[in-house]
């Protein structure tokens, strides 16, 4: 298959989509690299010789994120999207193969139902007969272009993140705490964050360096105030302790 179709499908919006961005930048690398490889071996690969072709130390964000899985005791490496394009070219290429062949079979029959030709006449193919061959090519290769219905892009947490300008260190930081707290990552999730960021009037950064600092999954700009009241009480009980130490030193000093 890799002969007969050297390339395959890929959408840059689907796979910055994706939970691959939740992977480190040689991980990603890898993982181009990988379906290169996949592809080429007919989607037929193990772990083990993937990991012999391709040296790293990423392999393992690839299978905790999921993009890869494992099937079989071979660990046979699957990559869904690239084994369903293989499907279909699969089925697509039988099609057109069973198609040549009844074309062929038709000719074969006609052929024994007129005269033999003498040497004067020229052998032509039939006027019906090329018609019936496009047809039936035709009728195989509308059914592979048929449109595909408009998916719906998958929400990206982090990539939604990074176009509102969060620090990307402090964005895989905080994923990492609500992925342990098991936070969903949704996109009414986030607008709820950012609302409380705008009702506390912090900087966006500072608010989402404070949820990283305290294991925060989320965050409410009540808390800020709550830990304001706090602070206000330790200074007036820091400055009632210096005020009692005074007065017992003038004490002693009378």
């Amino acid at each position: 298959m890799s002969k007969e179709l050297p390339y395959f499908q890929f959408e840059p919006a689907q796979y910055l989509s994706g939970d691959i961005l939740l992977c480190s930048y040689e991980a990603q690398g890898v993982f181009v690299h990988l379906m290169s490889i996949y592809w080429q071996r007919d989607c037929e690969l193990t772990l083990f010789k993937a990991q012999r072709l391709i040296d790293s130390k990423s392999w393992d964000e690839l299978l905790d994120e999921d993009i890869i899985t494992l099937e079989g005791h071979n660990d046979d490496i699957i990559i869904s999207f690239l084994d369903r394009q293989f499907e279909q070219l699969t089925k697509r290429k039988k099609r057109l193969s069973d198609a040549g062949k009844k074309g062929a079979e038709i000719k074969k029959n006609k052929a024994t139902l007129k005269p033999p030709l003498s040497d004067e006449q020229p052998t032509f193919k039939q006027p019906e007969e090329i018609r019936e061959e496009e047809k039936r090519k035709e009728e195989i290769i509308k059914e592979d272009i048929k449109p595909a219905s408009p998916s719906v892009s998958k929400f990206n947490f982090r990539l939604s993140m990074t176009l509102k300008e969060f620090n990307p260190i402090l964005i895989d930081d905080w994923l990492k705490v609500r992925k342990t707290k098991k936070a969903s990552n949704t996109k009414t999730a986030l607008n709820a964050f950012l609302n409380e960021i705008k009702k506390s009037g912090r900087d966006k950064n500072e608010v989402l360096k404070m949820c990283v600092e305290n294991s925060w999954a989320g965050f409410k700009s009540e808390w800020l105030k709550e830990d304001k009241k706090v602070n206000t009480l330790d200074v007036a009980a820091q400055n009632a302790m210096e005020a009692i130490e005074i007065l017992k030193q003038r004490e002693l000093n009378k």
